[in-house]
């Protein structure tokens, strides 16, 4: 069994307690092993943001009006085991489940908004891709051309003084 398939037995949501406040339920699922498996095969390019997406669409196709949601605490484990990572769609995730007002997702809703209080303090980085133009690089080597020549006439200019001194 898959950890995707091991998170939403039932086996897991008892060994996690269903009957937690949202903090307590978000302490618990930090210091599961299955939190530590996910976290290492997302990392690892094992389960990818589509896995994921579609795992999601899965679970919500038993969502009911008017029913407690049989994978709430699915949902909360997931918004956990995403919350350190800085990818498009755990940010997506967390932000999407924490804006929702439905009361038969109750206690994952309310763990989504702590996991994004943390992921706000985290540190963030940003990639950016710099193209320089070959008139840039061509003025950057004829800056240097410029300095190279500078130096060396300085370089002349004090020998010929110390010389003559």
């Amino acid at each position: 069994m898959g950890i995707l398939e091991r998170i939403e037995s039932e086996k897991f949501i008892f060994s996690v307690g269903f009957e937690l406040t949202p903090n307590a339920l978000y302490k618990v699922l930090l210091r599961t092993e299955e939190r530590a498996e996910l976290m290492t095969s997302y990392k690892a390019g094992i389960i990818t943001d589509t896995m994921l997406r579609c795992y999601i669409q899965r679970l919500l196709r038993g969502f009911k009006v008017g029913q407690r949601f049989t994978h709430d605490i699915t949902l909360s484990f997931l918004s956990v085991a995403l919350e350190p990572f800085s990818t498009r769609f755990a940010d997506e995730f967390i932000r999407d489940l924490s804006k929702l007002d439905v009361s038969e997702l109750s206690i994952s809703t309310k763990v989504a908004k702590l996991c994004l209080a943390k992921r706000d303090l985290l540190p963030k980085t940003e990639y950016r891709k710099f193209v320089f133009s070959t008139t840039a690089i061509d003025t950057y080597k004829e800056i240097d051309r410029i300095q190279e020549s500078v130096d060396k006439s300085y370089d002349r200019k004090n020998y010929s003084e110390l010389a003559a001194a």
